[in-house]
């Protein structure tokens, strides 16, 4: 099943327009592009979510998600995650579209902040299995005689990783972000955050790994000659 939406579109090219005009039965087109959007809803309509509408906008006009700004009624739309009933917008309900697209420099370094972010999801799984192994060593699914050898593997690993997050940080700081772009900004602020919390993962295995190493310490001290 699709629903459809018009939605009025002012000028996408004027980035720096903060002013807002209501969408209504008698709204003046004058200078507004009009798109009647086709959301694919699948078996329950009441799902849809004002992300999938903002996805559709994006598709349609190339003004990206997170440079948009649906008003619908004289309110501003802000929560991705809500459902468009919720919001009290039907199927033929007109909203308006305050945004403006990326120019070519702006979409390289949209693209630049989204390569990265993928680098520190894909090292962040790779912190996850290394948290997964120590956590065997600590619950004893291991060998005495093993752990030695099994600590110092681990910890070559997670220091490989923190070297890898701070590589990753230095990018992402180093990028000169245009004036007035929010979004980038916001996304270049995610994507730190981000790599702060996983750097804070690595020194909480880092200080683990050195529990383990000194009880492994003080175990050998208690053995026999």
């Amino acid at each position: 099943m699709q629903m459809s939406y018009p939605v009025y579109l002012r000028d996408v090219t004027s980035a720096q327009d903060k002013s807002v005009q209501r969408s209504g039965p008698s709204v003046d087109t004058k200078g507004i592009s009009k798109h009647v959007l086709e959301v694919d809803c699948g078996v329950d309509c009441s799902e849809v979510t004002l992300e999938d509408l903002a996805r559709a906008v994006a598709a349609r006009t190339g003004v990206p998600i997170s440079n948009q700004k649906l008003i619908h009624k004289g309110q501003t739309l802000k929560d991705l995650e809500q459902t468009l009933s919720s919001c009290g917008v039907k199927e033929g309900a007109k909203l308006m579209l305050v945004g403006s697209q990326n120019n070519a420099g702006e979409e390289e370094m949209q693209h630049k902040l989204e390569e990265l972010e993928g680098g520190v999801e894909k090292l962040s799984l790779r912190l996850s299995d290394i948290r997964q192994e120590l956590d065997g060593i600590e619950n004893g699914f291991l060998e005495e005689s093993l752990k030695p050898s099994a600590l110092s593997k681990l910890s070559r690993r997670v220091k490989g990783q923190m070297e890898q997050f701070v590589k990753l940080l230095e990018q992402v700081d180093s990028m000169e972000l245009p004036e007035g772009r929010t979004n980038l900004r916001v996304k270049r602020k995610n994507v730190v955050r981000k790599i702060q919390l996983s750097l804070e993962k690595c020194d909480s295995i880092e200080h683990d790994l050195a529990v383990q190493r000194e009880k492994l310490s003080s175990y050998s001290l208690t053995l026999p000659d």
